[in-house]
């Protein structure tokens, strides 16, 4: 089993259903049975961050396919085959989190459509049901969680901390 830290979140939302979700999102299975069956229906997330071993890239639309082919093509690397997982929108690709750099969350930073959930996030996951209406899905196959290339990285840190204009 993944060692994710997983909370509940509030049924056809993205809000968590617990306080202080940050500190308790856990793995351990006697809580999450306990969290099934008070909150049946809810949807769920993975706590993204070094916690977790996970960040991950959120992929939304035609304009976040678009930002996440310029992203590639400037760095001049390529993505390694991850894990993807489907959103209503879009597309989530999971990273294992890296032991040498902090990855912050930010949305739009590295592109239009782009949206990266490092530590302190939270990403929904299947069973889950967007607020539209369309359920989480994971791919047919599933391959391994890959480390992200050192390109994406750096690119990940430049939009986290955008230079001061004096």
């Amino acid at each position: 089993m993944l060692d994710w830290r997983i909370v509940p979140i509030v049924q056809r939302a993205k809000r968590p259903l617990i306080k202080r979700w940050t500190e308790l999102a856990t793995s351990d299975v006697a809580t999450l049975k306990l969290w099934q069956t008070k909150y049946h229906d809810c949807n769920w997330g993975v706590a993204t961050g070094s916690a977790s071993g996970v960040f991950v890239v959120d992929v939304d639309g035609e304009d976040g396919q678009r930002s996440l082919e310029a992203l590639t093509q400037r760095s001049g690397g390529a993505l390694p085959e991850t894990l993807r997982s489907g959103t209503a929108r879009g597309e989530h690709l999971w990273f294992h989190y890296p032991n040498h750099a902090e990855v912050q969350c930010s949305a739009g930073r590295l592109g239009p459509g782009l949206d990266v959930r490092g530590s302190g996030g939270l990403v929904l996951i299947y069973p889950s049901i967007h607020p539209s209406g369309v359920p989480y899905r994971w791919p047919k196959k599933i391959v391994p969680i890959a480390d992200a290339p050192e390109w994406l990285l750096n690119e990940i840190s430049r939009a986290s901390n955008p230079k001061q204009l004096s």
